[in-house]
């Protein structure tokens, strides 16, 4: 069976690190074996299964099934359709079995031989060509290796401030992210000038946000058990955190999708990728209008204060501009002119 390495552990990581993703109880299995003159991998999974009516479209580039519970939603959708694009230029084949709650089988299937693939790509073992040291097919193997064991990391925590400011004078800022190397990044940005909470789902988002009311609350899209606008949604139903602004991000790019977040509610919608600066500077932005829109909600309720108090006294009040001669007048005094 001749393979292009780094092709191959591209094909076997993709397909495991699907099965990781989707797999909560039982196991997975590795299988390679030759059938009727085919090299055939399978990888078979106990995990939620998926929908017939989804299969058909499983290689197809950016295609995800939606509404299955995984580790992580993180990614572009196109693990499975490189897995076939990589699969057709060793002049195999992919192919799946799968059953909702009970799990997945993902078959490549590659001829043996060398008669298929073209003189020039055919490489003799042993050659100038082959290099037996360290390549990039075990250190992508250690990369998606560090991923899965992020996947069991414990639950979401409030990330210790740097030196400054004491963290109960900073603005608070909930972080809630699937994905953990983003998350780091967007929590190591922030922790220099915000006290940070982080959540790797949105149903952690959630909680946390009921017990440290943030000040402001940036959101991943796509995430397990409640996405992003699902968590808008709640934050929105409760009164403690109905008005706390939140900054959805996501990997969806195009009008299209920024106007989806923003007329489901979104103060603001951040694409990836995204630079450090452009992070900070939506962060400190939506912070200074929720603050100003604070400071008017204060003086209105104060100016509410004052009129419910001079009607029950019975008494008027006004004010003069001594420039303009403007005369601004109570509405008890209005209504007793």
């Amino acid at each position: 069976m001749l393979v292009d390495r780094e092709m191959w552990a591209k094909i076997v990581l993709n397909l495991l690190s699907n099965a990781l993703k989707f797999t909560f109880t039982g196991g997975i299995t590795v299988r390679l074996r030759a059938v009727e003159g085919e090299a055939v991998l399978e990888v078979e999974d106990t995990g939620v299964g998926i929908a017939p009516e989804h299969q058909g479209k499983l290689f197809a580039r950016f295609s995800r099934v939606t509404g299955s519970v995984s580790r992580s939603y993180e990614g572009s959708g196109i693990g499975l359709a490189l897995v076939s694009d990589l699969a057709a230029a060793h002049g195999g084949h992919v192919a799946v079995r799968s059953t909702l709650a009970r799990g997945s089988t993902f078959t490549v299937a590659v001829p043996l031989g060398r008669d298929h693939l073209p003189a020039e790509q055919v490489l003799d073992a042993g050659s100038d060509g082959v290099d037996d040291s360290e390549d990039d097919a075990s250190r992508r193997a250690r990369g998606f290796l560090a991923e899965a064991l992020r996947w069991g990391t414990g639950p979401a925590a409030v990330v210790p401030t740097q030196s400054g400011a004491p963290s109960q004078d900073r603005a608070t800022v909930l972080v809630a992210d699937d994905n953990a190397d983003m998350r780091d990044y967007i929590v190591g940005m922030l922790r220099g000038s915000y006290r940070v909470l982080a959540a790797s789902d949105g149903l952690e988002a959630l909680e946390l946000a009921r017990h440290h009311a943030p000040d402001l609350v940036l959101s991943d899209v796509m995430m397990p058990r409640l996405d992003g606008f699902a968590l808008m949604r709640a934050l929105r139903d409760d009164p403690l955190t109905a008005r706390t602004p939140v900054v959805l991000v996501s990997a969806r790019a195009g009008e299209e999708a920024t106007v989806e977040g923003l007329e489901a509610g979104a103060d603001d919608y951040l694409v990836k990728p995204f630079s450090g600066r452009e992070l900070l500077a939506r962060v400190k932005a939506n912070l200074e209008l929720e603050r100003v829109r604070r400071s008017r909600r204060d003086v209105e309720a104060s100016r509410r204060l004052l009129d419910d108090a001079q009607r029950l006294a019975g008494l008027g009040s006004w004010e003069i501009d001594v420039e303009t001669g403007a005369i601004r007048a109570s509405q008890e005094l209005a209504r007793q002119l």
